[in-house]
């Protein structure tokens, strides 16, 4: 039987990944992730579209986006993330200064999870990425414990399923033909 792999979440280095093109609005997010606790990084990034890159081959456990950028807005930016196959379901915090309600409506629609208003706030800013973060490696446990118990199951109804074909086999009930 192959084993499904099974992560150890506490051990595991999460990453999350942080996109402002602004020089300050990256470094302050990237100071909060530093201090969710030491086994989380921060990935930053300019440019969503180097973003998109990185994220076609990686997967971030949490990410924080700009609203306003140059070469794609963060809503886009989200779209593109979500078509991902690994970003389903992986926490995408939107950065921003606007508040008009059909920017946040449409951004929720793209698959935002929560917002943050510019100017962050550190403290709000930790205590909803740490929440995240959290929640993600619950997520992730309970992802892999799902593996596992499919596994054992499938073992289960495979020996099984030998077990009975056995004894139909000694009963006379079924016999194979080999051609």
């Amino acid at each position: 039987m192959v084993q499904p792999q099974i992560r150890v979440i506490p051990a595991v280095r999460n990453t999350v990944l942080v996109v402002d093109d602004q020089s300050i609005g990256r470094a302050i997010l990237e100071q909060v992730v530093r201090g969710i606790d030491a086994n989380v990084h921060a990935e930053c990034f300019d440019s969503p579209v180097e973003a998109v890159r990185w994220a076609t081959g990686r997967v971030a456990d949490l990410v924080l986006v700009d609203y306003e950028m140059p070469e794609m807005n963060g809503i886009e930016f989200v779209r593109r993330l979500r078509l991902l196959p690994e970003y389903g379901h992986v926490p995408v915090v939107m950065v921003t200064v606007n508040d008009n309600r059909k920017v946040r409506y449409s951004a929720l629609d793209a698959g935002v999870t929560d917002f943050l208003t510019k100017p962050v706030d550190a403290r709000e800013c930790l205590a909803r990425c740490r929440n995240l973060i959290t929640l993600r490696r619950q997520q992730l446990v309970l992802e892999d414990r799902r593996k596992l118990l499919e596994g054992m199951v499938a073992e289960a109804t495979r020996d099984r399923s030998e077990e009975h074909t056995s004894e139909l086999q000694s009963r006379g009930l079924i016999s194979y033909a080999v051609f």
